[in-house]
């Protein structure tokens, strides 16, 4: 019996941790130059944000690690979305679950305004098993045609099972 109640416990503890909305709301994190807080807890999803001056960052110093002429350089910039791009993380228990699709995405400023508004592309996701179970994922990129100064609120929408996660985000702090 007990080797049963652990075998449950270890299966809830892998679980919990494949999932990738392990942030509680309230929480912040801080990747790539700017802080995303979580204020809605309900999708199985995360974002990150790379702002437009942390992609130019990376590209002139790719530039000059590479060697680049002044006109590769400067076209390679224009390429670069004035808003940047968030990165959505999803994951899911099965392959349409994870499929982004079923996904949509939702930008606004602070004050709950509509900035802009995307859905997902049908993506088959990738997957990790193990004894547990398996556990699907995918990778969505927002590319934002305005740029972002201001803080600005996510919502990442499952379709499939009508639940969202909503995030603030921090452009460069």
């Amino acid at each position: 019996m007990k080797s049963y109640i652990m075998a449950m416990l270890l299966i809830v503890l892998f679980q919990f941790s494949s999932c990738t909305t392990m942030m509680i709301v309230g929480s912040k994190q801080n990747t790539y130059g700017s802080t995303v807080e979580l204020i809605e807890s309900g999708a199985s999803t995360r974002i990150e944000y790379k702002s437009h001056k942390q992609l130019l960052i990376e590209l002139n110093s790719k530039a000059k690690n590479e060697m680049w002429s002044n006109e590769k350089l400067l076209n390679e910039e224009s390429n670069i979305p004035p808003g940047g791009y968030i990165l959505v993380h999803i994951s899911g228990p099965t392959i349409g679950s994870a499929n982004t699709k079923y996904w949509k995405y939702v930008v606004q400023d602070i004050e709950g305004n509509e900035i802009f508004r995307e859905s997902g592309d049908n993506d088959i996701p990738e997957y990790t098993s193990s004894q547990y179970g398996t556990t699907w994922w995918n990778i969505d990129i927002i590319y934002l045609p305005n740029q972002m100064t201001n803080q600005f609120k996510v919502y990442v929408i499952d379709s499939l099972s009508e639940k969202r996660s909503g995030f603030i985000i921090y452009p460069d702090q």
